[in-house]
């Protein structure tokens, strides 16, 4: 099973065998650009693993503190990360911006807050749970959380019971996400708060839907009429580039690329899905 990105875990680099071999393998099953592609960035991974401590740091992970020349490049088969996978803790893009934003608003309640991480990343974990009154987790499938088993889109919690609710990069996963956003919606607070990232091209209007969800499990590739969605359940809906919160005191990058938007619902509706 592939891990989980933010795993606190060193990121593996790919030696040139190894690379030959995921190259071969991607063009024998039919993506022969995905390989070349995948093999080029793979190529470049290793170079800078190679000679980047000869060069001078550009970088730094606002998780785990690591610096660098830059981010390792991570592929998919509908894109590719550029300076996205932090080699240390494995962090990506949202989690390093995130791990600035969730502070900031958690900052701005006027008591600490009880926190509900749905499918929670370590890297996300040890910034946010500090800074909690009371801080649980969830997931569908993992056993070793607060709520294991938890379906999102029919909740076994509480109404009210959360002051804030983060989902990163979960929505994707659920074919009904009407039902999971309602879900939120439902076991937030009156002023609750939920920070929600989802894969997606925000300058593209609609959401691209897929057969089934064997991309990678996804059921979808989300567009800027998300906003609708999120909208029906909430009474406030806000986009935040996190990219905004980029540059670290010392003029090193988060590597957080632009447009890596994170969206904030506020108000929660009680509204059927």
């Amino acid at each position: 099973m592939a891990r989980e990105p933010g795993s606190l875990a060193k990121r593996r680099i790919h030696s040139p065998r190894e690379i030959v071999a995921l190259t071969a393998r991607e063009a024998l099953g039919g993506h022969p650009v995905n390989a070349g592609i995948l093999g080029a960035i793979e190529s470049a991974n290793w170079s800078m693993d190679r000679f980047s401590r000869w060069l001078p740091a550009r970088v730094r992970c606002s998780c785990c503190g690591h610096t660098g020349r830059r981010f390792l490049h991570v592929r998919n088969r509908l894109r590719t990360a550029w300076n996205s996978a932090c080699p240390r803790c494995d962090s990506r893009s949202r989690h390093r911006g995130l791990s600035l934003l969730i502070p900031k608003l958690l900052a701005e309640r006027k008591a600490k807050a009880r926190v509900l991480h749905v499918s929670p990343e370590m890297v996300l974990r040890r910034v946010v749970e500090p800074l909690t009154a009371e801080y649980h987790t969830s997931a569908f499938a993992a056993s070793d959380v607060t709520y294991p088993g938890e379906d999102l889109t029919h909740p076994s919690i509480a109404p009210g019971s959360y002051d804030m609710v983060l989902c990163n990069h979960v929505l994707e996963h659920i074919q009904d996400d009407a039902a999971a956003v309602a879900g939120m919606a439902r076991i937030l607070t009156k002023d609750g708060t939920a920070v929600v990232t989802i894969p997606g091209i925000f300058t593209r209007r609609e959401t691209v839907q897929f057969p089934d969800d064997s991309l990678g499990g996804h059921w979808r590739d989300y567009g800027n009429d998300v906003m609708d969605l999120f909208s029906r359940f909430f009474g406030h809906v806000e986009r935040v580039d996190l990219s905004g919160l980029d540059r670290s005191p010392d003029g090193l990058s988060h590597g957080i690329r632009r447009g890596e938007i994170a969206f904030v619902l506020s108000s929660p509706r009680t509204v059927s899905a």
